[in-house]
């Protein structure tokens, strides 16, 4: 099990850490280097042995700087909505201590986003849903997602899955697993 970045009392982490279930402790994977940036909102897959992280949402500390450091306070940011959604992926090997950018065709890629879900499937890793928070002022700014897309994990080329039916429609701060050939999603906003 891995815990990875996110958001306690308005405070970005970029930490990551592991979780041996034999032992029942926990491991923090200091990596140095540059690894992602801190952020909430995020989905983390598991692939083979190899963990993927996509998205979610980063503090500037001040337009076009981005907050990248556990120290760093947040909060004046966020209650600004001084904060920017993410469509950027992550790989972390087994037993690495460094997250790596993928080098993913970008002109594809999915809108930034946060809140979204992911799953791992056939050597995909799917992105359902979401929202992004970041370009708004008012409520009725808040840009919900109700696609699917999907990375190919060989390739890393990104295309958007064309549903079929109608599904949830907008949803964020949902849930999502992947059982045989279906993905199900629980609960969102």
């Amino acid at each position: 099990a891995v815990s990875t970045p996110g958001l306690i009392n308005f405070e970005y982490l970029g930490d990551t850490w592991r979780l041996d279930l034999r032992t029942s402790t926990w491991e923090e994977i200091s990596g140095g280097g540059s690894g992602p940036a801190a952020r909430h909102g995020h989905t983390v897959v598991a692939n083979g042995t190899s963990l993927l992280l996509f998205g979610g949402a980063t503090a500037l500390v001040s337009p076009g700087s981005w907050l990248s450091c556990r120290t760093c306070k947040s909060s004046a940011a966020i209650k600004d909505r001084a904060y920017a959604a993410l469509n950027d992926v992550w790989v972390l090997e087994e037993g690495a201590a460094v997250w790596v950018s993928l080098n993913v065709n970008s002109t594809k890629a999915p809108p930034r986003r946060e809140g979204h879900a992911s799953v791992s499937l056939k050597r995909r890793m799917l992105v359902l849903g979401g929202v992004d928070f970041s370009l708004a002022s008012e409520a009725s700014e808040i840009k919900m997602f109700d696609d699917v897309w999907s990375l190919d994990l060989a390739t890393l080329e990104w295309r958007q899955d064309t549903v079929v039916n109608q599904g949830p429609g907008a949803v964020f701060h949902h849930a999502a697993v992947a059982q045989g050939e279906r993905v199900i999603i629980l609960g969102a906003c």
